[in-house]
């Protein structure tokens, strides 16, 4: 019952396409050329949400649950070669904008990277991939390398703007949707700066966070050993303490950089600290492209934060909900999809 982005611009006239993970249902009615996309070129899942021919999921026992690649409605590939998927997503990429401005379309392009997903478990050699341009063992890879990859794609989608003169016409916003996982160590990003520390020093020190699907079996000398139950694959997790990144409310997981870039619109080299979320992302565009906000859209409009650095906004408060896993290191009474926390300006709040 939702609107997506692509459904609003398109009776504005824009030509729409999604390059990467959907991840909103894999069942034809929700697949994205029915939610507004006229093509769609991807996963449905994210990269952990089937098996590879080099690295089979945990859970597909019998070997039936191979990751697609679908073109439009139709799986061209099963499972996905990641060994070139990189180079096809750049190309997609690149021929949409190309071909957008030769047929004086207004186009939207939607690039949700596949990249830096960690493979499903159990972990083996690798837990990440990349093409064999940035990887010399693709399609096992580092987060390094996958990282390096992703912003390659970025940077070939930025050149087809420039070679098809439509730079200084094009808002491109990049971001993230939430932080690293934690319990999968090297196989994940970096919390920064953002320690948790009431966590840390809150939760008993006999508490372990395991990657996903392993389970805590510590034996002495290892106190943090994680197994995959039913085979010999073993891990060391972390401290439930250091566990503050995806999945929970900890500003590891909130607070996500973003960057937005429009030629003559917005000013080069400029930082701001106004508080945003991903939800102001759609009333924001349809602001700019001259469409009515519906009352009940979720988000406000912040076009003059982007293009006006000197703006001062009025403080709004954002309400956080703890999503992700039916168990972990925030406990009881707080459920899995309950509102936990609070923020208004510097200020945080638990709930």
């Amino acid at each position: 019952n939702e609107t997506t982005l692509a459904e609003y611009l398109k009776k504005r006239g824009y030509t729409t396409s999604i390059i990467g993970k959907w991840h909103l249902g894999h069942l034809p009615e929700y697949l994205p050329t029915n939610r507004g996309f006229d093509e769609w070129f991807g996963i449905p899942y994210h990269m952990s949400g089937g098996s590879l021919d080099h690295h089979v999921c945990g859970y597909d026992r019998n070997k039936t649950i191979w990751l697609p690649l679908y073109e439009n409605t139709h799986i061209i590939e099963q499972p996905v070669d990641l060994y070139d998927l990189a180079p096809r997503y750049a190309e997609a990429a690149t021929n949409f904008v190309h071909r957008s401005v030769e047929e004086e379309k207004p186009f939207f392009l939607y690039v949700p990277f596949s990249h830096v997903h960690q493979l499903c478990a159990p972990q083996q050699a690798s837990c990440q991939w990349a093409s064999s341009m940035f990887s010399h063992d693709s399609p096992s890879a580092t987060f390094v390398d996958a990282v390096e990859e992703m912003d390659w794609i970025s940077g070939q989608v930025l050149d087809a703007l420039d070679e098809a003169g439509v730079a200084d016409e094009t808002l491109v916003l990049f971001t993230s949707d939430n932080g690293p996982w934690v319990a999968e160590k090297s196989c994940s990003g970096s919390k920064g700066p953002f320690e948790g520390r009431w966590l840390q020093e809150n939760v008993h020190q006999s508490c372990t966070a395991c990657p996903k699907d392993y389970i805590p079996d510590p034996i002495p000398g290892r106190p943090r050993r994680c197994i995959f139950p039913g085979t010999g694959y073993e891990i060391d997790g972390v401290h439930c303490g250091s566990d503050t990144g995806l999945g929970g409310c900890w500003e590891a997981n909130l607070r996500m950089p973003a960057l937005a870039r429009w030629p003559n619109k917005i000013r080069i080299g400029v930082e701001t600290m106004s508080m945003v979320s991903t939800l102001d992302v759609v009333p924001t565009v349809l602001s700019i492209v001259g469409m009515k906000i519906p009352p009940e859209i979720d988000g406000i409009d912040i076009a003059d934060v982007l293009m006006n650095d000197n703006v001062q906004r009025e403080e709004r408060a954002l309400f956080f909900w703890r999503d992700g896993f039916q168990n972990g290191p925030l406990p009881a009474p707080y459920g899995r999809f309950d509102v936990v926390a609070a923020k208004l300006g510097r200020i945080k709040a638990w709930i």
